[in-house]
């Protein structure tokens, strides 16, 4: 997995909470045409936010479902899929935090 595919998805969950932010702004002003902009631009936002978890998720699966397939297919993966294999699955990859859970990874709603 590449990096930027997660530093995109934060720019976009960013860029969504600046939105609603403005929208709810736009709102309290009473600035009908502003507020239909600002839901069409969350809209759009959304629908490419949504794409890409997507894609990150298939990405993932894929990398999971090779690595539990055969024990060697660890060693063919790139440096970036076996470090986002290791992100977001810890426990399968073997890699643990500091108290023995695994890690938890959120986005923003």
């Amino acid at each position: 997995m590449l990096e930027y595919e997660w530093r995109e998805l934060e720019r976009l969950c960013e860029r969504l909470a600046d939105l609603r932010h403005r929208e709810a702004y736009a709102q309290r002003s009473k600035n009908v045409g502003l507020t239909e902009g600002l839901k069409q631009d969350i809209t759009r936002a959304a629908r490419q936010r949504e794409q890409l978890v997507r894609y990150i998720s298939a990405r993932l699966g894929a990398v999971s479902a090779e690595t539990a397939a055969s024990p060697d297919a660890a060693e063919r993966l790139t440096p970036a899929t076996q470090e986002a294999a290791a992100t977001a699955f810890p426990r399968a990859t073997g890699e643990e935090n500091g108290d023995g859970d695994a890690q938890i990874v959120g986005f923003m709603r």
